[in-house]
């Protein structure tokens, strides 16, 4: 049996665990630590999104359990704005849980789950559902590139370096950006007050789309 993704018990995890735990589990693509302390007490994991020397991809998750927490949505909002990501973390045992499960039975417990995801997709459509381990393998495609983008007349050309695969970035414009070659896509994601945000998908090292009035 392989396993690819971690999530420490308590939130715990030293350093000398956490090589521990790299050398028991050789498959281990994955860490999941916490994304604040807020709420948590002593040592705990805490991360930011990134990729370790190691080369596993460090993490955390941004919210958990199925209850409504005010804090929890100011984390969603921060983490997806900050790195355009997010995870969430629910254990097994919330409804056995007197503060986890609010003493609430699955059916009020899944709407309050629903209604706290719902917040996220809301706000933030452009995101990709993937797994764990998905999700790490996209988190050390995004640290490994730089794009660079410059526009002459009403043509857009990007380049990245570093690329190893489909890469995703935010574009700001209030012009209409076109595709017209297989080099990358481009979806709306919302409205703003200078002009709208768009997600574009990059699918080879060097991209360009068109920007029409």
């Amino acid at each position: 049996m392989k396993f690819y993704t971690y999530v420490r018990p308590s939130n715990y995890l030293s350093e000398e665990g956490r090589q521990a735990v790299a050398e028991a589990l050789p498959d281990l693509q994955v860490i999941s630590g916490v994304y604040t302390k807020e709420g948590e007490e002593g040592s705990v994991y805490v991360q930011d999104f990134s990729v370790a020397e190691d080369g596993i991809a460090e993490y955390p998750r941004v919210t958990s359990g199925m209850l409504e927490d005010t804090y929890d949505e100011f984390a969603a909002m921060n983490a997806c704005a900050l790195y355009g990501a997010f995870s969430h973390f629910v254990h097994p045992d919330d409804i056995l849980d007197k503060e986890r499960g609010g003493g609430q039975g699955w059916e009020d417990l899944f709407q309050a789950y629903c209604d706290k995801l719902g917040l996220v997709n809301r706000y933030f459509e452009g995101l990709r559902p993937l797994t764990a381990v998905e999700a790490g393998q996209a988190l050390r495609v995004a640290d490994a590139l730089d794009v660079s983008l410059t526009v002459e007349g009403d043509t857009a050309a990007g380049r990245c370096n570093g690329f190893t695969g489909s890469a995703y970035c935010y574009l700001r414009t209030d012009k209409d950006p076109q595709v017209d070659n297989e080099t990358c896509r481009i979806s709306p994601v919302c409205g703003g007050y200078e002009g709208c945000w768009y997600l574009v998908e990059i699918l080879q090292p060097e991209f360009s789309f068109s920007l029409k009035e």
